[in-house]
């Protein structure tokens, strides 16, 4: 198994939010979005552009209206999930900038987790949902965020501080400054603020080689 190049990862998740798009078309949330769900039709054995993968949603158990109450992986779970609010079609757009964040991370350190992937986490999952609910707390800075005023919050962590925050955390990791301002811009506690399918890809992030450092390589 080798690491994606930037330009894999883009063809992925391009096609991924083009099968969002078609979900939501017809008034639905997928719900289920996660690494095991994207089903690739190519995965060459030496680096390429993507040109020739195509990846389609698998499981569509899971496909209902906007609702409120518990779905998603834990690992790929919004904000407004966790904390109990009703959810609509910006939940699946947090599972997809989570699994390009997994992606991102994935290249940069291949043998590490990715952002709140709870695959070795102890405890039973109600406990690894607990976790994972407080550490978002922290992260997006929930305390701060209007939309979350009628949530019963955790308590803040008194020895968090900003050098914890998920932002740096991908700084760290060698995630670039191009690609951590797009999952800033899609990662938004407030789902309200969140972007639609259809400005995602008006950003252009998905399209052009900005901060892909492949192309000074051979898709290495």
């Amino acid at each position: 198994m080798r690491r994606l190049t930037r330009k894999e990862i883009k063809h992925i998740m391009k096609f991924t939010l083009l099968g969002l798009y078609h979900v939501h078309e017809q008034g639905l949330v997928y719900t289920d979005l996660k690494m095991e769900n994207m089903l690739i039709n190519f995965f060459p054995k030496e680096p390429s552009d993507g040109s020739k993968t195509v990846a389609k949603l698998g499981d569509l158990g899971q496909v209902i209206p906007p609702s409120q109450g518990r779905c998603q992986a834990v690992a790929y779970r919004s904000p407004e999930v966790y904390f109990g609010k009703p959810w609509s079609y910006p939940a699946d757009i947090w599972s997809w900038g989570i699994v390009l964040c997994h992606l991102l991370e994935a290249r940069a350190q291949f043998d590490e987790l990715g952002m709140y992937d709870d695959a070795k986490m102890k405890g039973t999952l109600e406990e690894r949902e607990e976790i994972i609910r407080r550490r978002m707390f922290e992260d997006f800075k929930l305390y701060d965020v209007p939309f979350y005023s009628d949530c019963q919050l955790p308590p803040r962590d008194p020895e968090w501080t900003d050098d914890d925050n998920w932002v740096v955390r991908l700084v760290k990791k060698g995630i670039s400054e191009y690609d951590v301002t797009f999952l800033w811009n899609v990662l938004k506690a407030d789902p309200n603020e969140r972007p639609t399918i259809e400005q995602i890809f008006r950003h252009g992030y998905l399209h052009n080689d900005e901060g892909d450092e492949d192309n000074k390589s051979d898709e290495s």
